[in-house]
């Protein structure tokens, strides 16, 4: 649904050259984030000429570009054997493989946390303001990909900004300007749409389960299961022992890299900072903080690098052979074809049954959606695939008959229905698995003076090809 929802606007920005101003809504309704999100997928809907998977390769690329930038930085500064360990065992780490299945706006979240911290390692030890500059950067962009990660990369960006700053690496116009002055544009555009929903009552009863009180224990269980997630999948116990042990034998070290060292500690610090941060409310989903197992698994490596070689390759292979274990039969899952209704092959497939179904007329399509009211997955594919393979699209292809679009689809009906043919003859119903009987049997009301002429199931999808009575 959420690939759906970007791929119309999407449309608007590259078919019509729109100017996109909000990009996705948030779990708080009424709250968006930046457009950003919007224009990177755009590069890849170019590429791919309007094919969905545009938006995976873009996040395919943002993942390689992470690897080979941490390859770098880990070869140039902390070892060398350990960076090709690191940008092998990515590959392998199903958390850091996960965010470049699908496209999903709080993904380049990764990206960014992680060219964040490289960046304010590199201004501390090389004493270039430029790093410091730079590294605001993906603090911004992070508002165009999901706020509520973005708050806590922002709170981390800050308490990284008063260390420095009372250190007396930069200076309070620079602690200023780059801390608050800057990111403060983002918080405005934020603070302007929170606004508007403290006018609406209806909005803000929606909001108060989110802010109903703190959830520090359930945030502490979930933030122990992103360190096993990040070591041994299969048990915190020995994930916290082998990070406990690690840290404990790094400490003792004299010598310390302090590339490494900076690396882990700021890694430490954006941890708890996020954990302090989502433990405030009970907003927290699990992709809010899908930048911290890629940050916990690169600096378990960085540590590892500086311990003994034996030690450290031991226990290097055990946390592979443990993340292998879970990559592989979950790779394997998601090979295998699916028969799921929201998968984009199973939606070619409805709308390949429809064209050869049609009669050579025109048709309506309504849509019957599991997990929404909205058909944004069809209104895309019907006028991209649709339109380009059998040169045509309906003249109406909607939720229901008249059910005012253009309020939930940029740029509506009027912008998407052509070209057509005559459709007063015959309409298909597209319904998903039935979830919330009460609403499928509203929306069925709309079609009771229609005759059904034939049906078929594909991929738990039922598609009913059906004759207007009049």
């Amino acid at each position: 649904m959420d690939q759906g929802r970007d791929a119309v606007y999407v449309r608007e920005i590259i078919e019509r050259k729109q100017l996109i101003l909000k990009g996705p809504e948030t779990t708080i309704p009424g709250i968006f984030a930046g457009p950003g999100w919007y224009y990177f997928l755009g590069l890849g809907f170019l590429f791919s000429f309007g094919h969905p998977v545009g938006g995976i390769i873009m996040l395919a690329i943002l993942n390689v570009l992470l690897t080979v930038i941490l390859f770098l930085f880990i070869y140039k500064y902390i070892s060398k054997l350990y960076s090709w360990f690191g940008a092998v065992g990515l590959q392998i780490f199903w958390p850091f493989y996960d965010t470049s299945r699908f496209a999903f706006n709080p993904f380049p979240t990764v990206f960014l946390a992680v060219v964040l911290i490289v960046l304010l390692v590199l201004f501390v030890q090389r004493k270039h303001k430029k790093y410091y500059y730079l590294s605001l950067v993906p603090v911004l962009l992070a508002f165009n990909a999901d706020l509520a990660s973005a708050a806590a990369i922002y709170l981390f960006f800050v308490c990284v900004g008063l260390y420095l700053f009372l250190k007396r690496k930069i200076n309070l116009k620079n602690y200023l300007l780059t801390t608050f002055t800057l990111p403060g544009i983002a918080c405005l555009f934020v603070a302007k749409q929170a606004f508007s929903i403290f006018k609406n009552p209806q909005q803000l009863e929606n909001t108060r389960g989110i802010f109903s009180g703190t959830n520090f224990f359930k945030m502490v269980a979930q933030f122990g299961k992103i360190i096993a997630d990040s070591t041994i999948p299969q048990s915190l116990l020995i994930s916290a022992l082998i990070l406990a042990v690690v840290i404990y034998l790094y400490i003792r070290q004299k010598n310390k890299n302090q590339y490494a060292y900076l690396f882990a500690s700021l890694t430490g610090l954006i941890f708890v900072v996020s954990l302090a941060f989502f433990s405030t409310n009970k907003g927290w989903r699990d992709w809010h903080t899908v930048y911290l197992p890629t940050l916990i698994f690169v600096s378990t490596t960085i540590l590892l690098s500086q311990l003994k070689k034996q030690i450290g390759i031991v226990v290097f292979t055990i946390i592979i052979v443990c993340q292998t274990a879970i990559f592989i039969p979950r790779y394997i899952q998601y090979l295998a074809p699916n028969n799921n209704p929201g998968v984009l092959s199973s939606q070619m497939k409805v709308l390949d049954w429809i064209y050869t179904k049609n009669e050579e007329n025109g048709f309506n399509v309504y849509t019957y959606m599991t997990n929404s009211y909205f058909n944004y997955p069809y209104d895309y594919l019907f006028w991209w695939y649709g339109k380009a393979k059998y040169g045509h699209i309906p003249c109406h292809y909607e939720v229901y008959p008249k059910s005012h679009k253009y309020i939930y689809i940029p740029g509506g009906e009027f912008n998407y229905n052509t070209p057509t043919l005559g459709c007063d003859k015959l309409l298909f119903l597209i319904k998903e698995p039935i979830v919330d009987q009460d609403r499928f049997d509203k929306w069925s009301k709309n079609f009771e003076d229609t005759k059904l002429i034939e049906s078929i199931i594909l991929d738990q999808i039922t598609i009913e090809k059906r004759q207007y009575l009049r």
